[in-house]
């Protein structure tokens, strides 16, 4: 073999040897971009589903009184969770309007020289205190109690309660919610000290009972990487 070939040989070994080197390294960093992008998806897709799940619970009076639902399995009840500063009594209602006009309404008040409470579903047809509905439409699961100013309301509010006169049909794609509260104690229901309500309607239909926030998390991500085919 002359000299000339055995240089060439020995060139194109070491320009081999320099380019499956080269290659190793390219590998090696689209490995790590490649972990980095599975990294990012991941942390993406759990602040996707902490956006959606906070919809669940609504704040009102400066944080002095708390809203929470979650729609049931079926789709066809609310779960309602009130805690609230109060020494008279507080509501939630619903409302197409995002007033007193036609809204259904949900009243705790606190029964005078006792922590008990007394529950009542109301109508009201305008501005001004609500009439109490013919048919008392609240379920036997509700839980009322109260420590101190501090009122805890739990209750399951069908969307349609079959009342077509006094309660209205709550729409999973969105309905006003109204909140009020009385710091006055008496036998009558008092006017209220301070109310309000949401700005736009709130949909239900985003969070269901009996999905942890845990599993809709496993859901969410196993369904971005499967799409993105890492798994």
């Amino acid at each position: 073999m002359t000299s000339w070939i055995r240089a060439y040989l020995q060139k194109s070994v070491i320009l081999v040897n320099k380019t499956r080197t080269q290659f190793l390294l390219m590998n090696q960093f689209l490995e790590k971009k490649f972990i980095e992008m599975k990294f990012l998806l991941l942390v993406a897709a759990v602040v996707t589903l902490g956006v959606t799940v906070q919809s669940e619970k609504i704040t009102f009076d400066d944080g002095k009184y708390n809203l929470n639902w979650v729609l049931a399995k079926d789709n066809k009840s609310l779960e309602i969770t009130v805690d609230a500063e109060a020494a008279g009594w507080i509501g939630v209602g619903f409302s197409n309007y995002g007033n007193m006009t036609g809204a259904d309404l949900i009243i705790a008040q606190v029964v005078a020289d006792s922590n008990t409470l007394k529950v009542t579903d109301n109508y009201s047809e305008k501005n001004g205190r609500p009439t109490l509905d013919t048919q008392q439409n609240l379920a036997t699961d509700m839980v009322a109690t109260r420590e101190d100013k501090k009122v805890h309301l739990k209750f399951t509010r069908p969307l349609d309660t079959g009342d077509k006169t006094q309660d209205i049909v709550i729409p999973l794609d969105g309905i006003y919610i109204l909140w009020a509260v009385s710091d006055t104690l008496g036998t009558e229901l008092e006017k209220h000290a301070r109310k309000g309500h949401t700005k736009a309607p709130v949909r239900f239909d985003s969070v269901k009972a009996g999905v942890s926030s845990l599993t809709a998390t496993v859901s969410l991500i196993s369904a971005i990487l499967v799409f993105v085919n890492i798994l």
